[in-house]
């Protein structure tokens, strides 16, 4: 592998890539594993890796990925009347049958129809016939709220792609292609595809239940209802296929620990959708690591609550007596990290998520002040020189004054962190990175509305003037303008569509007046009865808990994180 370049070909990305697999031969049939947006950001995601290990152990299959070039690069394409291509081999996009398009956020949907133009395919599955591609998506955000999406799949496969990937490649295999056509019709795919569970086809409409493979519900529908704290987890776990410096994380070997998260953190998707929380054991996850520390060395645990990981400090010793190097996604306020120290590397990462102890206690993340102070102290003393933390501002409730509160308790923070830098003989930088609050689905706070764009701009406004005159501590403002697009592609139905065809100039405006149409509803709390558009989606949460929730919420009350040893208040594991 070589270092990273500073603008790299594609003949440069492949050069310099190592694979941890085999890689495919040519001959086979080929199939797209598209991530709609850059080489750097889609590398970097483990759903595009076990994609295409997944397609890569299948006999007679060859995986092509593709990636939505840059602003620059699509003009180009434009300008000469090409079309897209795969970073494999080159093949035209609108040349290969299938798609499979990982889709881990909202904003992917907008990179998805810009491939679908650049390839010369139309956007909606509605205007393709059977000489066109078959788009199958899959993915957090679609397994959240498949509508948005909707106009642009085929099909929406719904939950980890291990458990339906391959009966859905078998079915694929025996479809009819009449008169040698290379395509399929929206009927073949309908009479393959409609029976497989987690598979939805939009084409036929919403239907009236539609449960996610490896949820508690699925456990159920097989008959095996026993909890164990690994089940309905993917066997191995999902991992770096292909090293490559190109990537947010360079030449690191990323492995997932697990899915969902204990804390129950009422804004939370993460939290919610994927319940029960489960890890996999220790003695996988050494396994895992012993294969990246033969390949790189580098190490980093990727998973919403890496820090209660019971294995977590097996971990760490079985990295440092090898000589590598360990990381992990962020750490939870209030961790001990004696005999875990290993695992600060020179960016620590943390997320408060509010300024005010009233707020975390809202959104049933209940922590002091001092015990935040105390973890970004803990962080600099174990070797980090620059602290992320993670806050949110148009919380539910909240008014101007919960900028205030952040300014405050960023302030003490940064104190904090320099005053423990200096004491380390190391300088410390404190980044605070700010984000609006977006409502999501299947979480307690999918009733809230969120506060306009002027409202947040004004809070965040507040906070970068209190923080100029500031030294030690850098802020970072996600934009309120994105926002707003975010939440209307979680929140919204099928109409959402009519926002991602819009060139990149005109879709604040467009947006504006989408939203105004109708009645900016993203503004507004919502009744109890409201009818969302996911509501089909079984994740095996029950709506009435969610509302206690939110109900909780508004009074001010906090419970208890999740524990499945015990608990069946939410209905996942009863």
């Amino acid at each position: 592998m070589g270092r990273p370049r500073a603008n790299p070909s594609d003949a440069d990305r492949l050069r310099d890539e190592r694979w941890l697999i085999p890689r495919p031969g040519t001959g086979g049939r080929p199939i797209a594993i598209c991530y709609p947006a850059g080489y750097h950001v889609g590398m970097s995601n483990l759903g595009l890796h076990r994609l295409v290990e997944l397609v890569s152990e299948r006999e007679g299959w060859e995986p092509l990925r593709a990636f939505l070039p840059a602003a620059t690069e699509r003009d180009e394409l434009l300008r000469r009347g090409e079309r897209l291509r795969t970073l494999d081999h080159g093949v035209r996009l609108d040349q290969v049958d299938l798609w499979l398009v990982t889709l881990s956020y909202e904003e992917d949907y907008a990179g998805l129809w810009r491939m679908l133009e650049l390839a010369q395919v139309p956007p909606r599955a509605g205007d393709r016939g059977p000489e066109h591609p078959r788009v199958i998506v899959g993915g957090f955000a679609p397994t959240l709220n498949p509508e948005p999406v909707a106009e642009l799949a085929d099909a929406v496969v719904l939950g980890p792609a291990e458990l339906t990937l391959g009966p859905l490649l078998d079915r694929w295999e025996t479809l009819d292609r009449p008169g040698g056509r290379r395509g399929v019709s929206e009927q073949a795919l309908r009479d393959a595809l409609g029976d497989l569970p987690g598979v939805y086809l939009p084409a036929g409409g919403p239907p009236t239940r539609l449960v996610v493979p490896g949820s508690a519900p699925d456990w159920e529908a097989g008959g095996d209802g026993a909890l164990t704290a690994d089940r309905g987890l993917p066997a191995p776990p999902p991992r770096t296929r292909i090293l490559t410096p190109h990537t947010e994380f360079a030449d690191r070997f990323l492995i997932s620990v697990g899915d969902g998260c204990p804390g129950a953190c009422r804004f939370c998707a993460a939290g919610f959708s994927r319940r029960p929380p489960r890890a996999y054991p220790t003695d996988t996850l050494a396994a895992a690591v012993d294969e990246g520390l033969d390949a790189c060395g580098r190490i980093g645990l990727l998973g919403a609550a890496v820090s209660d990981l019971p294995g977590l400090p097996v971990l760490a010793a079985q990295v440092q007596r090898a000589g590598g190097q360990l990381s992990t996604s962020s750490l939870r306020v209030g961790v001990k990290l004696a005999g875990v120290s290993p695992i600060v590397g020179r960016t620590a990462t943390i997320a408060p998520e509010a300024g005010s102890e009233a707020l975390r206690t809202s959104i049933n993340k209940p922590m002091s002040d001092e015990e935040v102070l105390e973890t970004l102290e803990e962080c600099v003393r174990a070797g980090a020189v620059r602290i992320r933390t993670y806050v949110l501002v148009g919380l539910p409730g909240a008014g101007d004054s919960e900028a205030e509160a952040l300014l405050d308790l960023v302030r003490r923070g940064r104190d904090r962190v320099v005053a423990a830098g200096r004491a380390r003989g190391r300088p410390a930088e404190l980044v605070v990175s700010l984000n609006a609050f977006v409502p999501k689905p299947d979480t307690p706070f999918q009733w809230a509305g969120m506060a306009p764009p002027e409202v947040l701009d004004r809070r965040a406004t507040l906070l970068r003037r209190g923080l100029g005159r500031v030294g030690g501590v850098r802020l970072l403002w996600g934009g309120s303008r994105i926002a707003l697009r975010q939440a209307a592609l979680s929140m919204g139905g099928r109409d959402a569509v009519e926002l991602l065809d819009r060139g990149d100039g005109a879709w604040w405006s467009h947006l504006r007046r989408w939203h105004d149409r109708r009645g900016r509803f993203l503004f507004e709390d919502r009744p109890r009865e409201q009818l969302f558009p996911w509501s089909f989606v079984d994740r095996g949460v029950s709506r009435s808990s969610l509302w206690r929730e939110w109900t909780r919420a508004r009074r001010g009350k906090t419970t208890p994180r999740c524990d499945v040893r015990s608990c069946t208040a939410c209905g996942a594991c009863s």
